[in-house]
């Protein structure tokens, strides 16, 4: 029997009786085992790269929440020094070409920008703090141009992703750190925006408070993070599916370029400690317990000897190309 904490446990099901039984089975999946490609993340202390080929990660450059651009760049959050705390910035990988794109002020600094499939334009949540300077008086996303010119204002929805065609799905509500807005969101939902930025419509049934939305490269299907877990649905909000379980807490869902798997990471206790470790589980099927020997953890190879047994400890905005 798959063990649950108990109040996510009872937010899950409250969940399912809300949507309806969603036909939900027990069951593992070859996770990890079957991986591929590359991963691009933010760790607790720089930007790295895992490879699922080669079973190594590597640090790529000093900064955090990268997004990456279709031809291998990233933007990313940089802070240089105190009195230029947070600014958001893009460049290549290897860290030796490094361009501002903007320093949104008075702001908290975890932006999570992320590129949008042409790599013309950049969104990110934004925080403003009541200080100037500011890029406007509201909590949400921000849409900018490499050059920083402001393109849209989406207030009260978070962790922006972009669809194939070009619009913003993003979440109403975000886990808010001791530094996050003073008017914590309410609006619970996922909302899909227009083409033109200037309107956003809920998509999904009425689900509790999802968060931290990811989009498939076809476009079709969501995954998000519901009461701890990772669901996925259609963009179209039907047919919500629950794809991990156990007594860890998931965040940062992540499409692999076949849309056939998802990655995340999961806090909770590896080894005796806790920490954040990556995991992938399959898109089909599910869901998949997240024991700690479940076939699931991709391992970094150089780092078996470590006392996460090679487990990679992966933070924020995941990238798998």
């Amino acid at each position: 029997m798959q063990r649950r904490q108990t109040i996510l446990r009872l937010a899950a099901l409250a969940v399912v009786g809300a949507l309806g039984s969603l036909g939900l089975a027990c069951g593992g999946g070859a996770g990890a085992a079957g991986a591929s490609g590359k991963l691009v993340y933010g760790s607790p202390t720089d930007i790295r790269q895992y490879d699922f080929d080669a079973h190594t990660d590597a640090k790529l450059l000093a900064g955090s929440s990268p997004g990456r651009f279709a031809n291998g760049d990233l933007v990313y959050v940089y802070a240089d020094s105190i009195s230029a705390p947070y600014q958001i910035v893009m460049g290549d990988a290897a860290g030796t070409r490094r361009t501002q794109v903007l320093k949104p002020g008075a702001a908290v600094g975890d932006f999570r920008p992320v590129p949008s499939p042409d790599g013309k334009l950049i969104a990110f949540t934004y925080y403003p703090r009541g200080f100037t300077p500011q890029i406007n008086a509201t909590n949400g996303t921000v849409i900018v141009r490499p050059d920083g010119t402001i393109v849209a204002n989406l207030k009260g929805v978070f962790d922006p992703a972009w669809t194939p065609d070009g619009r913003i799905v993003a979440a109403g509500t975000i886990a808010v750190a001791s530094d996050g807005p003073t008017n914590t969101p309410t609006a619970a939902g996922i909302y899909v925006s227009n083409a033109a930025f200037t309107a956003m419509t809920r998509l999904d049934n009425g689900l509790a408070d999802p968060r931290e939305v990811a989009v498939s490269p076809d476009g079709k299907q969501l995954a998000f993070v519901l009461a701890g877990h990772i669901w996925t649905m259609g963009l179209d909000g039907t047919g919500p599916r629950q794809l991990t379980s156990g007594d860890k807490e998931e965040s940062s869902p992540a499409f692999s370029p076949d849309g056939e798997s998802v990655a995340c990471a999961s806090f909770g206790t590896f080894e005796s400690t806790y920490y954040s470790a990556l995991a992938v589980v399959p898109v089909a099927g599910g869901p998949t317990a997240l024991s700690n020997d479940a076939n699931v953890w991709p391992l970094d190879d150089d780092a078996k000897g470590t006392s996460t047994l090679g487990r990679v400890n992966v933070y924020k905005r995941l990238n798998w190309f």
